[in-house]
């Protein structure tokens, strides 16, 4: 009975649609190992290399047997064709998919920069691309950002009521003592027609904009973050909102350890590894001036400051739109972003996304905000779940994980204090 079956079945057949699954996935990981090739070696290598070409040979032999001989449909030469056709689709469709990932420029600038902003999936970029690719992307980003001396020549004209347009009016006319003002945005992603909506968070007084740790931030396994609310309620802040990333061991989310330098009170706090998003040093100087730097090993970032976070990309640089030219549709989600006018005045940008009536902003979408309300420089901050806002110890938005509500928790804040 066993040796009938065994006669009936067509081993060919079996072994060769077998191959046809495995060699788009041994081409994957081929093209994977050799772009990561500090990662998984040379001998790795030599492996992918002789398993993808020899599941290759048995495939196209198993093809040439099976159509040419007639043993796949009989003599179905319709359904013979049909079904090569579809597996050379197939296979092409993987291979496409593979070349996209590795060779389309815009395609790697865009997943590089997104995985570096990201928390759930900000080591996707280094399982697909080698260090190298992704230093020289992000260098590219910032290879024209002149990080230091530009950004400290401007001088604070505090005494500006001459509103030149609808925009710097809103941000400027306010009551007497007033500290802040919050005023919902909303508009329409650059390149498509999807919606954001959001707040934007005007800060008068810079001397009550202050950075506030989390009690359980630190750079230890043990480390935790806490939700904004209760960092806010922690601080007697009026108005909280999320800054810096974290390094996040085990995918926990916890928000335990900030990653890269944080300063507060013009003291070091922590200086875990940097976190890696085209960026780098944001924070407030002694005279109250928004300073993005590079962060270098010979990099004093207590120098002059007051508070800093390790994020970005930067997105305007001395009154120079980064993303200016970007016109095409580029990744939006949850975003929180700060800016500094020519007078002084702090703006936060907190949009909300992933949901149908608010996508969320680009890095392009972002600095067209900020431009539009006259900032001279600006830097993305933490987005996505992390994406938060507080006022009186309430949240004012929805930070949402993709599926629902979901209150993070952070290393640290910017909060306005009473």
């Amino acid at each position: 009975m066993i040796r009938k079956i065994i006669k009936k079945i067509d081993f060919l057949k079996i072994i060769t649609i077998i191959s046809l699954i495995i060699v788009p996935f041994l081409f994957v990981a081929l093209t994977v190992v050799k772009n990561n090739s500090d990662k998984f070696g040379e001998e790795f290598g030599i492996i992918s290399y002789v398993m993808f070409f020899v599941y290759l040979f048995i495939l196209l032999f198993g093809l040439f047997e099976l159509i040419y001989k007639k043993r796949i449909f009989r003599n179905n030469l319709c359904r013979s064709y049909s079904f090569l056709f579809f597996a050379l689709f197939y296979i092409f469709e993987v291979v496409g998919l593979v070349g996209f990932v590795y060779y389309d420029n815009n395609f790697k600038e865009w997943l590089i920069t997104s995985s570096a902003s990201s928390v759930n999936y900000k080591n996707l970029a280094n399982y697909l691309y080698d260090s190298e690719t992704i230093n020289n992307i992000l260098n590219e980003i910032d290879k024209d950002v002149d990080l230091s001396n530009d950004i400290e020549n401007f001088d604070i004209e505090y005494e500006t009521t001459i509103y030149t347009n609808e925009a710097e009016e809103q941000v400027l006319k306010h009551e007497e003592g007033e500290l802040y003002k919050i005023v919902k945005i909303n508009g329409t992603c650059i390149g498509s027609d999807y919606p954001y909506q959001g707040y934007m968070v005007i800060v008068y007084d810079v001397d009550h904009l202050k950075l506030a740790k989390s009690r359980g931030a630190g750079m230890t396994a043990t480390s935790f973050g806490q939700t904004l609310d209760v960092i806010a309620k922690q601080s007697d802040a009026a108005v909280a909102i999320n800054g810096g990333g974290f390094y996040d061991p085990g995918w926990r989310s916890n928000g335990g350890i900030p990653a890269g330098p944080m300063v507060i009170d013009g003291e070091l706090v922590t200086n875990f590894r940097r976190g890696n998003h085209g960026g780098g040093l944001i924070g407030i100087d002694n005279d109250n001036k928004l300073v993005l730097k590079t962060i270098t090993e010979d990099l004093d970032p207590t120098e002059n400051m007051k508070y800093a976070v390790d994020f970005g990309p930067f997105l305007i640089v001395d009154g120079k739109n980064k993303f200016k030219n970007v016109k095409s549709y580029t990744w939006a989600t949850s975003r929180t972003a700060i800016g500094q006018r020519e007078d002084g005045t702090i703006l936060f940008l907190v949009i909300e996304g992933g949901r149908a009536h608010t996508k969320g902003a680009s890095y392009a979408d972002l600095a067209a905000i900020f431009e539009k309300y006259g900032v001279v420089n600006a830097a993305n901050l933490d987005g996505g779940t992390s994406t938060s806002l507080v006022e009186n110890n309430k949240f004012v938005n929805v930070p949402w994980n993709g599926k629902k509500e979901t209150h993070r928790g952070l290393p640290n804040a910017w909060i306005i204090t009473k």
